[in-house]
């Protein structure tokens, strides 16, 4: 009797080893077939789609430099003290010294 368990137990084992390979090597074709389809489905960007985005996103954000730029080099710039901005006075001038404090005489 015991002889027939173990041959049961070993075939048992054996049975799920083989259906786990079977299990991982079928979710990992499965996994490949869903990203390469994935391309397909155009939910990505390709590589120049993306390049022409980053160049039109700095081209806009850096339009009124180039214009200013443009306008410098050219000798006729028509407000040069538009761009400027007046910076907070140093932290020394925005505080007046505190007074020492005095220690009160004990009587």
């Amino acid at each position: 009797m015991p002889e027939e368990i173990f041959i049961i137990v070993i075939v048992s084992i054996l049975a799920g080893t083989f259906s786990g390979i079977v299990k991982m090597v079928l979710a990992f074709m499965r996994e490949r077939q869903t990203a390469g389809a994935g391309h397909a489905t155009g939910d990505t960007l390709t590589q120049s789609e993306l390049s022409r985005m980053i160049e039109e996103a700095v081209r806009k954000a850096t339009s009124d430099l180039s214009h200013r730029v443009e306008a410098l080099e050219t000798g006729d710039a028509p407000d040069q003290e538009q761009g400027r901005i007046e910076l907070p006075p140093p932290a020394d001038e925005l505080f007046e010294p505190a007074a020492p404090a005095r220690r009160r005489a004990r009587s």
